[in-house]
């Protein structure tokens, strides 16, 4: 049983999960406590992203012409926490693994370009749910893409999910 104090704040907390005989794990950004799912609430959408790098060489956030950059994020954050919207919806494309079926960045730089990206969404104080695009973890027909979408379940999760907060429900799929 879990039990959340009544004075418990709206931020996001880590979750640890102990028992005697496996130990402990935890997972960061895991809890929210939301005392009224039924109450009026608004959500924030983002999409394509398309981060390759964390420094901005370019004043909109973009490394270059077309790839983003974990630092657009962190000028983000600010602004996406005063707002505190119930949970960010990033809708895709939020790297740039695949340019194009047989172009591609590498399985260790595909690792790179995911954790940048993760460690970039711990600024928010807002709940995430994220769902991949396809320059992402690309079509079937892709170059390694099994290998790709098997990281990437491995690094930020399943891809398709659904989820009922009250009456609201959320369906993720690709």
């Amino acid at each position: 049983a879990i039990v959340v104090p009544a004075d418990a704040p709206p931020e996001l907390f880590g979750l640890v999960v102990s028992n005697s005989g496996d130990g402990a794990t935890n997972r960061v950004r895991a809890v929210r406590v939301v005392r009224n799912f039924e109450e009026n609430f608004y959500i924030l959408q983002l999409t394509d992203q398309h981060v390759t790098a964390t420094n901005a060489t370019r004043a909109g956030g973009n490394r270059d012409s077309s790839n983003g950059s974990t630092d657009a994020m962190g000028w983000a954050a600010p602004v996406i926490n005063l707002i505190n919207p119930r949970f960010v919806l990033i809708t895709g494309d939020n790297n740039v693994i695949y340019y194009q079926p047989t172009n591609w960045c590498g399985m260790t730089e595909t690792r790179r370009r995911i954790q940048i990206y993760i460690n970039a969404l711990q600024q928010y104080s807002a709940p995430t749910v994220i769902v991949d695009g396809n320059h992402d973890i690309g079509f079937s027909s892709y170059t390694n893409s099994l290998a790709v979408r098997n990281n990437y379940e491995d690094m930020v999760g399943q891809r398709v999910f659904s989820f009922r907060m009250g009456s609201f429900c959320v369906l993720g799929n690709e």
